[in-house]
């Protein structure tokens, strides 16, 4: 078993897509998503991994579903991937969310990002 499919079956969540992130990216489950992260080391799917948590965070903005905490822990997400990113993934993933237009409606987690990272 890889370590997706662990995490795919650990969250019963779909393990059989190419968009594994955003098919299984869930506003409602963001918190869990993260504790899941800073509870497991993930390696071989950091990049899945990541776009699932940047995905529901950006579902749950949009769905105004949102708090102070859940903004704080998705900020100690955000600063805690940083280096493993270019590790793992070599920067890929947090390169394409930070090259989204932070004026597209439909993204308002890059703001969230950017803001966190001091990114203009």
């Amino acid at each position: 078993m890889n370590e997706l499919e662990k995490i795919s079956i650990d969250l019963n969540l779909d393990a059989d897509s190419s968009e594994w992130g955003i098919i299984n990216a869930d506003a409602d489950r963001v918190v869990e998503f993260i504790n899941y992260y800073f509870e497991n080391e993930i390696k071989e799917s950091f990049y899945d991994y990541l776009n699932l948590v940047f995905d529901s965070m950006n579902d749950a903005l949009l769905e105004n579903r949102v708090n102070e905490d859940s903004i704080e822990l998705f900020r100690k997400f955000v600063l805690d991937i940083v280096p493993k990113e270019q590790v793992f993934c070599s920067g890929a993933a947090l390169s394409y969310w930070l090259s989204i237009n932070e004026k597209h409606q439909d993204f308002p987690v890059v703001n969230i990002v950017k803001d966190i990272l001091g990114k203009d």
